[in-house]
């Protein structure tokens, strides 16, 4: 069940023009193209296999659709995928079903839990700017500290004449 189409088996190749955009829900009034996130009608289909969980989520995926109520398959679910690196694909299948009202609540919590983790993610991977400043900072120290011993040997050897 996790590995099918975000829509539940409808693939993107019968939906009608007012289907929502399976990456970002958005709805296309016949475009060609989301007119949010840019997906071609054209390339709904691959983009759909493409996000087909791994095994493991899926299993993850298919305890969250069962006991849909219950917070923990919820976290661990988002959690795997965090894990993973495929909180895109977790994001996805949350996006295809918050129009259902009845699960609505529960996909906005847990959406915001997975921005919440995709942001740490990022801020993790930021951390990489700071130590090139670093590194430059112990480069230029050490050069000042190898210009200054040149001079001094060139003074010494300039003085000692």
């Amino acid at each position: 069940m996790g590995n099918e189409p975000l829509e539940g088996g409808k693939t993107p190749a019968s939906a009608s023009p007012r289907d929502p955009c399976p990456r970002c829900g958005t709805e296309n009034d016949g475009q060609q193209a989301c007119a949010r996130c840019g997906l071609a009608r054209e390339h709904r289909e691959k983009f759909a296999t493409d996000t087909a969980l791994p095994a493991g989520l899926a299993e993850h995926w298919d305890a969250v659709l069962a006991a849909w109520d219950d917070p923990a398959p919820h976290a661990i679910f988002i959690e795997s995928c965090a894990q993973a690196q495929a909180l895109d694909l977790a994001a996805a299948r949350y996006r295809a079903l918050r129009a259902d009202p009845a699960r609505a609540e529960r996909c906005a919590r847990s959406l915001d839990r997975i921005v919440a983790l995709a942001e740490a993610g990022l801020a993790k991977t930021s951390s990489g700017a700071e130590k090139v400043v670093r590194n430059r900072r112990i480069i230029f120290a050490l050069a000042l500290v190898v210009m200054l011993a040149f001079l001094s040997f060139v003074a010494w050897a300039v003085l000692s004449r």
